[in-house]
């Protein structure tokens, strides 16, 4: 069975639990975070992490997408939110709009050898890899 796609500000209730999806293409194309509200908490994923940004050298990734899906959408948000990333320490959005090197800059040229140098390389297998998720088994052989 397959999980059917969610739409941006649709909201889902889980365990009681009132969460908003926000539509953050960028890491790849179907990147969401989950933002529950009344506890002003965010979950980023692989969006934003803590002084940093996720990676968008991957296939279907894309640097402009990442930082409109962030400017737009996660800087919407109150500065308290929390962030709670898919890596990395938690932060707040308050505390990224104000230290946040990759999203500071302004120069796209300068902003692209920024991220470069943080980035570590993509995964030796990672042609099998993307191949095998796309086959929708995570491992098999391609």
């Amino acid at each position: 069975m397959r999980a059917r796609a969610r739409s941006h500000q649709e909201d889902l209730e889980i365990a009681g639990v009132t969460l908003r999806v926000i539509h953050t293409p960028g890491h790849t194309p179907g990147s969401l975070c989950l933002y529950a509200a009344d506890a002003r908490l965010l979950f980023s994923g692989d969006t934003l992490f803590r002084e940093s940004i996720g990676r968008t050298d991957l296939p279907g990734g894309d640097m402009d997408q990442i930082l409109r899906s962030i400017s737009q959408r996660l800087f919407e948000l109150p500065d308290d939110t929390r962030v709670l990333p898919g890596h990395m320490q938690e932060t707040t959005i308050g505390f990224e709009r104000a230290h946040n090197p990759l999203l500071a800059v302004t120069d796209a040229d300068v902003f692209a050898d920024a991220l470069v140098a943080e980035m570590p390389p993509p995964p030796a297998e990672q042609e099998r890899i993307v191949a095998a998720n796309r086959a929708g088994a995570v491992g098999a052989a391609a």
